[in-house]
């Protein structure tokens, strides 16, 4: 069991748990336990790539401070099977919330227009894939990020009018 972690996506993973050097130097440095731990360069990484480390949508901030002597890597990485069937899990709760947002841009269209049949089909799609992006969060065990499906058109007005058709 590994417990729920920000998923490295692939051209991230192998460098998870690594010590980078950003003055392009590699080499061993000693930890806070007196351990020697390798350092590689960041420009030897997939750093600047759109894929790599820091790039589109990347959640990795190089670089992380690490003092020799006084700093310790932290947390464990896990296996990459692991890794990468969480990465696929969030890549799947990312389309999902794409979709809950383009059914509440709908929705909100049709509001907008007073086209009450197009808003009943929209907002049927609002609460049906609402459903289908909670039942996968939940049946995964990841977390549900409702500010990700979240569109400034669909307001409280417009949610309860959804709310309201059957």
């Amino acid at each position: 069991w590994w417990p729920i972690l920000a998923t490295a996506r692939p051209g991230c993973y192998p460098y998870q748990g690594k010590v980078c050097s950003t003055t392009g130097r590699s080499g061993t440095v000693e930890d806070l336990d007196g351990n020697q731990i390798p350092f590689i360069s960041l420009y030897s990484t997939t750093y600047g790539e759109p894929a790599g480390i820091g790039g589109i949508n990347c959640h990795h901030k190089p670089p992380n401070i690490f003092i020799p002597g006084l700093s310790k890597v932290r947390g464990e990485v896990p296996p990459e099977s692991v890794n990468d069937k969480r990465y696929e899990l969030s890549q799947v709760q990312r389309r999902l919330e794409r979709e809950v947002r383009y059914s509440k841009r709908d929705a909100a269209m049709a509001d907008a227009t007073k086209d009450t049949a197009l808003f009943k089909d929209a907002a049927k799609r609002v609460k049906a894939t609402q459903d289908r992006l909670r039942g996968f969060v939940n049946k995964n065990g990841l977390t549900l990020f409702s500010e990700k499906t979240q569109i400034a058109t669909y307001d409280r007005g417009v949610a309860a009018r959804v709310k309201g058709v059957k």
